[in-house]
């Protein structure tokens, strides 16, 4: 038996309160910058604070714009029996239901079987993840994520409710991608109630956060509030929000039992510059070699041909899904030639590196994900796109003239995918 004395436990719980309050603090700070400056944005919120005061007794008559957000509003139970919703509040679904659909709006409930079923046909990357959550709110934060990434639409919680079909109507006609309703004023996006287009970008990127989250790193949270806010909540979709550079703002409301939105729109972003193939000072070991596929799809989706061809050896094999280009000049034809046609962007992960006892050669193993939109048609909606996981294998030796590591041999397998194939083979004519 270990005995502790008075003044160690009182230190020890010390400790243990101290790193709380820093937990807590590091959660806080992760809203602690705001997106934007409204000052420098007035132009647009003039344009979302009309929707928040318009109220017209005839909102078919408001806004005769097509809607690029469907007329569909989307709710998730784990059944179709609502009445195991709450014993303190009735569930908003027959609220909608009166409210939208005499406006030709569909009011849909899904199931937890209805998502598994999403996620098997459509998302079959995510399901491991997805199944592996430990709490079944994060399987709830994705899902909807999921369903509105799916159809498009609005999502709305069984405990929100409507209060104005205008505003809606209103907000669908603006021709946004997304919209996210805010918490703490601008610092954060909240998951209760949103609305999308069918297959928007920021909710894909959303989920890819989603599944990087999910893994072991999450279970460092002791707190399992925390650990949900982070990995699936409002934290990650605030978190995917900033990393993809967009712009948000919010607009004043009338009501006060209507929550106040956000906007979402994508910047548009001048063409980002290359390095230099060998930078400075010179990277080393594992680094150096890893460049060499860094190198090679920053080459792929910034058309940069002299950062793609300084990742290969003039005789390299280069395979896709079986399909071998032996050469520089073949590898030109059968793959930058048609990618650099492409609006693309590839991320490589879980990069294994092997060198050789010679120090000169090296064998690689990672992951990928790419998407890929016809050409200048990337930030359209509904834009024809394929989207693909791939494993990669790779052999590298260490070029004597130059002190770079080049591909000699490159091998990719494409397990899964999803969208239209004919967005790349399209170019291939």
């Amino acid at each position: 038996m270990v005995l502790i004395s008075g003044k160690r436990w009182t230190r020890f719980i010390a400790v243990g309160i101290l790193s709380l309050v820093l937990i807590f603090s590091i959660h806080l700070l992760d809203f602690a910058t705001p997106f934007s400056n409204p000052d420098d944005l007035s132009a647009s919120m003039d344009v979302i604070t009309a929707c928040a005061t318009s109220d017209s007794e005839h909102p078919n008559d408001s806004h005769s714009a097509v809607p690029q957000i469907p007329n569909v509003v989307h709710q998730i139970w784990k059944t179709t029996d609502l009445r195991t919703y709450s014993t303190q509040m009735t569930a908003s679904h027959d609220r909608w239901k009166q409210t939208l659909e005499p406006l030709n709006f569909k009011i849909k409930l899904w199931t937890d079987d209805d998502v598994l079923h999403l996620i098997n046909g459509s998302y079959p990357w995510l399901l491991s993840t997805y199944e592996g959550y430990p709490q079944n709110i994060q399987r709830a934060d994705m899902a909807r994520l999921l369903v509105i990434h799916a159809e498009g639409g609005i999502y709305a919680d069984l405990d929100v409710y409507p209060t104005s079909a205008t505003q809606i109507q209103c907000l669908q006609s603006l021709s946004l991608e997304a919209i996210f309703a805010p918490v703490s004023g601008t610092l954060g996006l909240s998951n209760h109630f949103f609305m999308a287009e069918p297959r928007s970008p920021f909710l894909l990127w959303a989920l890819y956060e989603g599944k990087r989250r999910g893994g072991a790193t999450s279970r460092f949270i002791p707190i399992p509030y925390l650990r949900v806010f982070w990995s699936t909540g409002p934290t990650m979709v605030t978190a995917a929000f900033r990393n993809e550079d967009w712009l948000v703002f919010t607009y004043p409301t009338t009501n006060s039992q209507t929550p106040s939105y956000s906007q979402t729109t994508h910047c548009t972003m001048e063409s980002i510059p290359s390095l230099p193939a060998t930078l400075n000072p010179a990277l080393s070991g594992r680094d150096a070699i890893a460049d060499a596929l860094h190198r090679c799809v920053l080459g792929l989706d910034t058309n940069d041909m002299a950062l793609f061809d300084s990742s290969f050896t003039p005789t390299a094999t280069f395979s896709i899904n079986g399909k071998v280009s032996s050469g520089l000049p073949a590898i030109h034809t059968n793959c930058f030639g048609i990618i650099k046609k492409l609006d693309t962007t590839h991320f490589v992960t879980n990069i294994r590196i092997n060198i050789a006892d010679s120090g000169v050669q090296a064998a690689a193993t990672a992951s990928a994900i790419a998407q890929h939109y016809p050409g200048g048609k990337g930030n359209e909606a509904n834009a024809p796109h394929l989207l693909a996981g791939a494993q990669y294998y790779a052999d590298f030796v260490k070029d004597e003239g130059s002190g770079l590591w080049k591909i000699e041999t490159f091998k990719a397998l494409t397990p899964w995918s999803e969208g239209d194939w004919g967005v790349i083979t399209v170019n291939e004519e």
